[in-house]
């Protein structure tokens, strides 16, 4: 085949043929693609799991979520505080209580701008509780 005559299949994606600098985090997005990025730590501790759920809890009363969302993310919250407190932490529990919150604030971020604010602080307390309590 000539230059003119090429066929290129994407597999569905876009198709991009020039001089392209992609910017300090090497990542070029282009066309319809989504992204979600989520800070990975390694080796994150406890204490720095911990004071991330203090953040959450503490985040709560000004977040403009309705009394009762409140009240659920913080009970949840709870438990896993105690539950990492404990000499034997239940992996499970923890998990599953950061997944509810996540869920939670997912479903409302559409329309309580603040949900959307904590939810990355969920995500990542979610991230790193599956680090930490394997």
């Amino acid at each position: 085949m000539t230059e003119q005559e090429r066929k290129i299949d994407t597999g569905g994606g876009n198709y991009y043929e020039s001089s392209i600098r992609v910017g300090p985090r090497g990542k070029f997005v282009g066309g319809n693609e989504v992204t979600q990025q989520f800070h990975a730590q390694q080796g994150v501790t406890l204490a720095e799991f911990t004071a991330l759920l203090a953040e959450l809890r503490g985040a709560l009363p000004a977040s403009g979520l309705d009394a009762q969302a409140v009240e659920v993310i913080d009970a949840e919250a709870q438990v896993v505080e105690e539950q990492a407190a404990s000499p034997e932490p239940d992996g499970e529990i923890i998990v599953s209580r950061l997944e509810t919150i996540t869920k939670l604030l997912t479903a409302v971020s559409g329309t309580v701008v603040a949900a959307k604010a904590l939810l990355p602080t969920a995500q990542t307390a979610l991230e790193w509780a599956q680090q930490l309590f394997k």
